[in-house]
């Protein structure tokens, strides 16, 4: 499976970090790459998420994070990311 991520989805991995990194820009990066790493695991597994509150997308949480990735199928055989969400966030 391909994967590919939305422009709001690298925006929100830019917050993300950058919130993070205000206090320690080694944590930052360490959550950064767990999000990714946690993501790359649908290119195998792409049903591994949870149905999504938006109809048509699923929602993938990132372990010991208080994050979850919002994805879709766009086409078959491709992946989307749309948003990178905290948990405490009003989604959608």
């Amino acid at each position: 499976m391909n994967l590919s991520f939305s422009s709001r989805a690298l925006a929100d991995l830019t917050a993300i970090r950058k919130f993070i990194a205000k206090d320690d820009a080694i944590a930052a990066d360490r959550v950064v790459v767990r999000i990714l790493q946690s993501i790359a695991m649908l290119r195998h597994f792409p049903t591994l998420g949870r149905d999504g509150r938006v109809p048509e997308t699923r929602e993938l949480p990132i372990v010991r994070l208080p994050y979850f990735a919002v994805y879709h199928f766009p086409v078959e055989r491709e992946i989307e990311v749309i948003a990178i969400v905290h948990e405490r966030r009003r989604f959608p």
